[in-house]
């Protein structure tokens, strides 16, 4: 029987690849002012961020995401872009705004996609 550990350990590095490769491929695809967005684990836009420069790739905004205000974050939407920015873009988004209470700005964001809101 396999370890679950050692696919887990195989599917990270996997999915490491695959970014890597993605980034390349922008790098190279991607017009003057085109753009790559992503939304990731936190952790995982860390990594992509800090090496992106490598792949002539710049990051411009990054949303982050999270459950709470206050919480950690959860997810990052990353633009990544070739020409280089002075600072990075960033702003919060928060999901709710109490247990079981969306905020107002994930209703809005949503809004056009769902008749409940």
């Amino acid at each position: 029987m396999h370890n679950p550990d050692e696919r887990r350990k195989l599917a990270r590095h996997t999915d490491l690849d695959f970014f890597f490769e993605l980034l390349d491929f922008a790098s190279i695809r991607l017009s003057n002012r085109g753009k790559l967005i992503l939304i990731l684990p936190a952790a995982l836009a860390d990594t992509l961020v800090s090496i992106s420069t490598e792949r002539g790739l710049h990051c411009s905004t990054e949303v982050r995401i999270s459950s709470f205000a206050g919480e950690s974050v959860l997810r990052k939407i990353v633009t990544f872009e070739r020409r280089p920015v002075e600072s990075v873009a960033v702003r919060e988004f928060v999901i709710y705004a109490a247990k079981g209470i969306y905020s107002e700005a994930y209703r809005t964001a949503l809004a056009p996609y769902f008749l409940a809101f």
